[in-house]
């Protein structure tokens, strides 16, 4: 195929991946519309309101639905996630990113009145996100901010009265009234804490047991009508949702005055959403598989809570859920695959055009003087020479199976972990130490040379824009890569005329100068004493090559690490016999271009621009110096961080949980660190005149 035809082919893959984005977003956004059953209330005739979506649902003692009342009848705009009764018989409704309590009719479930809680400043945008609710039987109303880390108290009216006071709460979430008393939860600390039903001054605190299996948040909570412990004979304190990390997933508990528990059975997916006793039996709202669970007081399962036309409408609109996800998750892959292969041909077609624009310069590499060999030849001798290595590395991942069939056996004995700890150490230096030896060994072999050399030699048959600067006659004799650890990577080659030296990375490269044969005094192979301490470091540790340094006539010089000292070594020899070649002509002579002084200053102002852009987004520099698959690269790390980020900030923001310091810190040096990489390769694969 063409290039043409394979450029064509990848914009029609990169667009039919667009096109399943946007089905995949279409079907998320259809299945988060379904949510279930979410908040439920008991009256007193035994009758429960259930809302489910965005309406409510009232089923008799016995589970049939009687009424179903819609969101347009509702008013409240939005599904209803907090659900209580109110002291005077009604109903009080709260939705999410909405402050206000909405007292309904206990029968109608239409609205009667409404309530705005008057918070504070500092805690104003934690109301609408408020997790809980109490109403003392005066009409005071205690809410639990979440991630306000504080719950406030509000008299009938909504007027504030008083707070908790600082640090009281790691997130507070679940609040029930005993008598004048107020009793929370603080849910990262694990403990119930007791208020003063006034003042809120805190009383006492609860510890409860961190041993649970994982569920150890504390969430919403009801005042438990469980039977007592067996051993204690005491009854329990309150029924209350412990969830595990994230806070989704979770199971009910009687928690007991002395902090000890006893778990109403779940499956490790239940998903509880609202609890609330009813008589002897305790509902709960389960958002995993869209059921009401039902326990008796002994803690006991029971069969579902609603009739069968009640549960089958729940299980369809879980099956319907269930549906749309599994259409987001074909979409998806269907787009993964579709960018894939639209990636696949648009890398052939770039490819393509080098190996034709490469055909077109009549690529000539007849007087390179390293040798080449096949990939097979080259694997063959990497695996003798690094074979060392690949020992320790299958023997520690058969260490690390055998510890966790025998995990016992380690701990009975620790004279085998002893062994372990010892013997793995050892065996990785004897490694080192047999790759070293391999590499001093064979390192004057052609192969060695082939192999160390492999990416300069590669560079040299893909790089057209050296091909296009040769001048009639000249051809390149050596090539090979530099590392410099103040200039980072450079890539040399040396024609029969001039040296190219090339700044570089693993995949581009920028002509940085070039340099006539007569203006070369020589290169030398550094001995030890000639070195600089962080040269004599570098050697240390890497084995392979040689330092070298490459002396000019205007006083500057060229130092680094090259990977293949006989490359090495036959450069020096051909730039100190230059003086024997045949001298060229003054009217073929070629001369470096002279660089003029606005041209370099407007160069320098495109590659500070180019910076600043791939540093404030990281791979748009390089697209801007027509990099475009460093720049994927760079914009695709980018992409990933930026999202942890934001998704960070708006956990942070919204107080949905803790995020540590230390993740704070490690994602703020990853994302830097990129940006200053992206930034630092951008500015040294600049243009130079």
């Amino acid at each position: 195929m063409s290039t043409k035809t394979l450029n064509a082919i990848a914009v029609l893959m990169l667009l039919l991946a667009m096109g399943w984005v946007a089905g995949a977003v279409s079907a998320t956004t259809k299945r988060s519309a379904i949510q279930g059953p979410s908040a439920l209330a008991v009256l007193p005739d035994q009758s429960v309101w259930i809302s489910v979506e965005d309406a409510m649902w009232h089923l008799d003692a016995n589970g049939k639905r009687l009424k179903v009342v819609d969101a347009a009848a509702l008013g409240v705009g939005g599904m209803i996630g907090n659900l209580v009764v109110h002291p005077n018989g009604q109903l009080v409704a709260q939705t999410r990113s909405d402050p206000t309590l909405y007292f309904l009719d206990a029968e109608t479930a239409l609205i009667k009145s409404r309530l705005v809680p008057q918070w504070q400043a500092d805690l104003e945008r934690h109301g609408s996100d408020a997790i809980n609710y109490a109403f003392h039987d005066d009409g005071r109303v205690a809410i639990a901010t979440g991630g306000g880390h504080a719950v406030a108290l509000f008299d009938a009216q909504g007027h504030f009265l008083a707070r908790t006071n600082p640090g009281t709460y790691e997130f507070a979430n679940g609040l029930w009234w005993v008598a004048d008393t107020l009793w929370t939860t603080d849910t990262n600390r694990q403990e119930l804490v007791e208020l003063d039903g006034n003042t809120l001054a805190e009383k006492s605190r609860v510890p409860l047991s961190r041993n649970c299996g994982g569920f150890q948040y504390l969430g919403f909570a009801a005042p438990s009508h469980g039977q007592p412990s067996a051993e204690t004979k005491s009854a329990p304190l309150i029924t209350l949702i412990r969830f595990a990390n994230g806070m989704t997933k979770g199971r009910a508990s009687d928690i007991f005055s002395d902090g000890s528990q006893l778990d109403f059975p779940a499956t490790s997916t239940t998903e509880p959403r609202d609890i609330k006793w009813r008589a002897n039996e305790l509902l709960m709202v389960d958002g995993d598989n869209y059921s009401i669970k039902r326990y008796a007081d002994d803690r006991t399962p029971l069969a579902d809570f609603g009739d069968d036309a009640v549960q089958a409408e729940l299980s369809a609109s879980q099956e319907q859920r269930n549906s749309l996800q599994k259409q987001y998750n074909g979409y998806l892959a269907g787009a993964v695959i579709f960018f894939i292969i639209g990636f696949v041909f648009a890398f052939r077609a770039q490819a393509k055009g080098k190996a034709e624009a490469l055909a077109d310069l009549k690529v000539d590499m007849s007087q390179l003087e390293t040798p080449v060999f096949p990939a097979s030849a080259r694997i063959t001798a990497s695996l003798m020479i690094f074979w060392p290595l690949i020992l320790p590395i299958g023997i520690l991942a058969l260490t690390l199976r055998l510890l966790r069939t025998t995990s016992g056996f380690i701990h009975a004995s620790p004279q085998a972990l002893l062994i372990i700890l010892i013997s793995l150490p050892a065996m990785f230096l004897f490694a080192i130490l047999g790759v070293r030896w391999n590499i001093r060994r064979t390192q004057k072999l052609p192969i060695a040379e082939a192999i160390y050399n492999q990416r300069a030699i590669q560079f040299l048959k893909t790089e057209a824009s050296f091909w296009r600067q040769l001048h009639p006659n000249e051809l390149p004799q050596e090539t090979l890569l530099l590392l410099d650890q103040g200039r980072g990577l450079n890539w040399l080659v040396l024609s029969n005329q001039r040296l190219f030296v090339y700044v570089a990375n693993l995949r581009d490269r920028t002509l940085a100068h070039e340099y006539l044969r007569s203006e070369i005094i020589g290169l030398r192979i550094l001995e030890r004493n000639e070195m600089t301490w962080m040269q004599k470091l570098q050697q240390v540790f890497s084995y392979i090559g040689a330092t070298i340094r490459i002396d000019f006539k205007d006083g500057s010089s060229l130092t680094g690490r090259a990977p293949s000292i006989l490359t090495a070594q036959r450069m020096s020899a051909v730039l100190q016999s230059s003086d024997e070649m045949p001298s060229v002509t003054p009217t073929t002579q070629p001369q470096p271009a002279q660089p003029e002084p606005r041209a370099n200053a407007e160069q320098n102002k495109q590659a500070t621009r180019q910076t600043i852009a791939s540093f404030l987004i990281p791979g748009l520099g390089q697209w801007m110096q027509g990099r475009s698959g460093t720049a994927l690269m760079y914009f695709v790390v980018w992409l990933v961080l930026i999202t942890l980020a934001l998704f960070m900030g708006w956990t942070l923001w919204k107080a949905l949980s803790t995020v540590s310091g230390r993740s704070i810190f490690t994602l703020a040096v990853y994302y830097f660190s990129l940006c200053g990489l992206a930034a630092l390769d951008t500015w040294r694969m600049r243009e130079h005149q």
